[in-house]
């Protein structure tokens, strides 16, 4: 970038960074995927990674050290979600628990990991909360594990990736 003239071009370390997130993020979605096929649950594997990167997006969360294990435990939640049974008499509680935390811990970890200015993170809190918040209406399992899941790992301030 720069022979070519590129003003204010990146380091070559944040160019590495934005690579391995991009990768790490292809892979576990790619391997999650492949797993919900061979499962015979693709749509609603695909259908939990979504949301998931839309809550994720919007809330924030835990990153774990190594790039190894962020896509494991990626891989392993994104394959999961649409095997967890959820019992629809569970799913109001469930989606409220979800809401609180939202309204409570969201977003976490943005200040190390994302460029949304901070006078954004109360509308990123009522956006999260208000996306949990839509499953009293659609009442959806997948839905109530991703919300569950999303809302445990706002709990965990720590971690980032290993240099």
């Amino acid at each position: 970038m720069v022979a070519i003239g590129v003003e204010n071009a990146p380091s070559v370390p944040v160019i590495t960074y934005a690579f391995e997130i991009l990768t790490n993020t292809f892979s576990a979605a790619f391997a999650g995927l492949i797993i919900g096929a061979i499962t015979g649950e693709f749509l609603h594997t695909l259908y939990g990674l979504l949301v998931l990167v839309v809550i994720r997006y919007i809330s924030g969360g835990y990153h774990l050290k190594s790039s190894l294990w962020c896509v494991a435990a990626s891989t392993f939640v994104v394959a999961a979600i649409p095997h967890v049974p959820v019992h629809s008499a569970s799913i109001p509680y469930l989606t409220g628990f979800s809401v609180i935390m939202m309204l409570i811990f969201a977003p976490a970890n943005y200040d190390k990991y994302a460029t949304i200015p901070k006078r954004y993170y109360p509308l990123l809190k009522v956006l999260a909360a208000a996306l949990v918040a839509t499953n009293f209406i659609f009442s959806s399992e997948i839905m109530t594990v991703v919300f569950a899941v999303q809302s445990v790992l706002l709990l965990f301030k720590e971690g980032g990736e290993e240099q």
